[in-house]
């Protein structure tokens, strides 16, 4: 039997503490250089300036559809361009009865809202202030869509943000966040009343004391009566409560149509 004697014990010895020591001092670099990364993906600074511009971007999409809808709205109020034309409905001074709803009004308001903010969204301008927060924005604003149902709704879809920054260790901190933005308006929380409400508003109050019934919180109404061609109607003007920047200044909204008397 061959025996190893106090000299050889020794070498092995110090060669096993050599090689724990290597493997030791490798681990601690290797903890030391993820430590710092990780401690980079917990740092709340960093995810919250994330979220902070992605609060951000929402609250742009949102003021931008906004301005949107009101100038709309202002055309198709000026216009008459939410009531159906003739011969549906019929028209005395150029002020048309409103007797039903235009059947073009849901496809007109979506594409005319999409083309609008399209051309309102400064996407080049959004991107540089990104830029300058380690953030690179993908966004293709023909992933926009808009929907009316006596609302508005927007959505664009499949944004990234993508915030890189260099760490201690030379390496990129880098963290992805995917995310839609969804933004809808309202037309009574933003001072306006839907034409479809102001429609079904004339059903219900025809055959009752009109001038009472019909009003609207967002709106001052006023209501003559007058006759053509033998047939009675009541003139309404509505004159929005609140003022909207449209053309360079504050205005107010005016609705001018005719309502059938039953």
């Amino acid at each position: 039997m061959r025996t190893i004697g106090k000299k050889g014990d020794v070498s092995i010895t110090l060669l096993v503490m050599m090689t724990i020591g290597i493997s030791i001092a490798s681990l601690l670099i290797f903890f030391l250089s993820e430590k710092n990364l990780i401690s980079e993906f917990e740092n709340p600074g960093v995810v919250l300036n994330v979220y902070a511009e992605r609060e951000i971007l929402d609250l742009y999409a949102y003021d931008v559809l906004r301005q949107n809808v009101i100038e709309y709205y202002n055309e198709l109020a000026g216009s008459g361009g939410f009531i159906s034309e003739k011969p549906i409905c019929d028209e005395f001074d150029g002020i048309r009865v409103f007797c039903s709803i235009d059947a073009n009004l849901k496809s007109n308001f979506e594409n005319n809202i999409k083309i609008r903010f399209l051309e309102k969204f400064k996407l080049d301008e959004l991107k540089k202030r990104y830029k300058e927060e380690n953030i690179d924005m993908e966004l293709g604003l023909d992933k926009t869509k808009v929907r009316f149902d006596n609302e508005l709704e927007l959505k664009i879809e499949n944004i990234t943000f993508v915030y890189s920054k260099a760490g201690d260790i030379g390496s990129k901190i880098i963290i992805r966040h995917n995310f839609d933005v969804v933004q809808e308006v309202k037309f009574d929380d933003i001072g306006l009343a839907s034409f479809e409400n102001i429609y079904n508003q004339i059903n219900e109050c025809n055959g009752l004391n009109f001038k009472e019934c019909f009003k609207f919180d967002t709106f001052d109404v006023s209501i003559e009566d007058e006759s053509h061609n033998g047939q009675e109607f009541y003139k309404i003007r509505m004159t929005s409560k609140a003022s909207f920047w449209l053309n360079n200044n504050f205005k107010k909204i005016e609705i001018l149509f005719l309502a059938r008397k039953t």
